[in-house]
C-alpha cells in the first residue's frame, strides 16, 4: 500500500498533468519505483505519455470505466488492477 497519496485539481490549461509529470520524475529518481497515475480527466495524459512509455508512471484511466467509483474505493484499500492496457484502460470491465 502507498505511503503517500496526492490529488491535484485546477482549472483547464493550468499545467496540472505536466506538473504531475515533474513530480513523478522526482519520485522515480529517489525511489526507483514507478508512480501510479489515476485519472478521470477527459483531457487524458498526453503531456506525460513519454513517462508512461518509459515506465516512470503507471497510468490507470477511469474516464469511461463503469466501475470507477467501486475501483477508487478498492484502490484506497490497496487494490491495483492487473488488466491495464497500454492506454491505461482496464481490459476487463
Amino acid at each position: 500500500m502507498a505511503n503517500n497519496t496526492g490529488i491535484i485539481y485546477g482549472k483547464t490549461n493550468c499545467f496540472k498533468t505536466w506538473n504531475l509529470g515533474l513530480l513523478a520524475k522526482h519520485i522515480f529518481q529517489k525511489t526507483k519505483k514507478p508512480v501510479r497515475f489515476i485519472t478521470t480527466d477527459t483531457g487524458g495524459y498526453k503531456p506525460i505519455q513519454s513517462l508512461a512509455n518509459a515506465g516512470i508512471i503507471t497510468p490507470l484511466n477511469l474516464v469511461n470505466d463503469d466501475k470507477r467509483l467501486f475501483l477508487m474505493k478498492k484502490i484506497i484499500q490497496g487494490y491495483w488492477p492487473n488488466d491495464i492496457d497500454s492506454n491505461g484502460n482496464r481490459t476487463s470491465q
